[in-house]
């Protein structure tokens, strides 16, 4: 029963001691030693007996980093930006580059296989006169085929390389924001 109460008391100035840090690090809190009927110290945050001998507690501060542990965090932070605008613009790439480069080869994969039916058709024609024009025709269809692909890869590139750009000037718009975020700050000087 002793020792239980003697438990008791431990706790509670052990939680006495943290309430009093917790209380605030700004100023000094008084916290009271005393004898515990066990012989032991026992601590509160009121006098407990003729006996109480007040005892100081401070509160530790955080601790505080050197301007050269600040400089290198705020290097790996602007490193860090820095990479995410680079795979942003990576990404801006891909997507650019499946929308149209996408669509842009289905198209020419459908030209080629009308091609390739055409050029099966041509071999079948006949060796005369009729089979001469119906050949003609067949190689003037192929040939505007062949035409509205340079013409879709052509239109694809061009769109590709303002996309490029796009992505490009958005990255650059990106890191002028992160160079200035990081910059040095001026301090005032008397």
């Amino acid at each position: 029963m002793e020792q239980e109460e003697s438990m008791k008391r431990l706790v509670l100035a052990a939680l006495a001691l943290f309430a009093a840090l917790a209380a605030g690090s700004a100023h000094a809190q008084a916290i009271y030693k005393c004898k515990a009927k066990d012989g032991g110290n026992a601590y509160q945050a009121a006098p407990c007996g003729p006996d109480a001998k007040p005892i100081k507690v401070q509160g530790t501060r955080a601790a505080s980093m050197t301007d050269g542990e600040l400089a290198n965090r705020a290097a790996v932070f602007k490193s860090t930006d820095l990479s995410s605008a680079g795979i942003a613009e990576q990404n801006c790439l891909n997507a650019a580059n499946s929308r149209i480069y996408g669509s842009s080869n289905q198209r020419v994969a459908d030209y080629q296989a009308q091609i390739s039916r055409i050029t099966a058709q041509a071999a079948r024609a006949n060796n005369n006169l009729a089979g001469a024009t119906y050949d003609s025709g067949l190689r003037t269809q192929i040939a505007s085929l062949q035409q509205s692909i340079a013409q879709e890869r052509s239109v694809a590139d061009t769109t590709m390389n303002s996309e490029r750009q796009r992505c490009a000037d958005r990255r650059a718009e990106a890191e002028r924001a992160i160079e200035k975020r990081y910059a040095p700050r001026e301090t005032a000087t008397n």
